[in-house]
């Protein structure tokens, strides 16, 4: 069953608005400690941009995020749009490499690329589509 939430763009309420994501998706599926634990840092990266970046921290702005979980494919689809103008996630910097090795961010989308199976960028990079295959307990 698909849901959907809208939040204020208040970086401070993030780790809540997670819980409250969170919760949500485990009324329909089980997790195991490795998806939640990608599950978790994917939304909280994904959440952080779009209230700093994509709408920067404006409170009137919403970010939107919604999903579902596909029980036959046993896939979990998240989605995180913000109002700003976008981005290309192509011309994003490599945060590995030398010059920004020891810069303290710039490593939300490639955190998010390494915890989730598949992602996308839509609506001109005002978008990210985070797709999860769940594993199996104990598999």
């Amino acid at each position: 069953m698909p849901w959907e939430f809208s939040f204020p763009s208040v970086l401070g309420d993030v780790p809540d608005f997670v819980d409250q994501i969170i919760s949500e998706i485990e009324k329909e599926v089980s997790l195991n400690e490795g998806d939640l634990f990608a599950l978790k840092i994917s939304l909280e990266e994904s959440l952080i941009n779009a209230v700093k970046h994509g709408n920067h921290l404006n409170k009137d702005k919403k970010v939107k995020v919604s999903g579902r979980f596909i029980k036959q494919e046993e896939v979990l689809e998240v989605e995180v749009e913000d109002q700003g103008r976008g981005y290309s996630a192509d011309k994003l910097p490599d945060p590995v490499s030398a010059q920004n090795l020891y810069k303290l961010s710039g490593r939300g989308v490639y955190i998010i690329k390494r915890f989730m199976d598949k992602v996308e960028f839509l609506s001109g990079g005002r978008k990210i589509r985070m797709i999860k295959y769940l594993k199996k307990e104990g598999g």
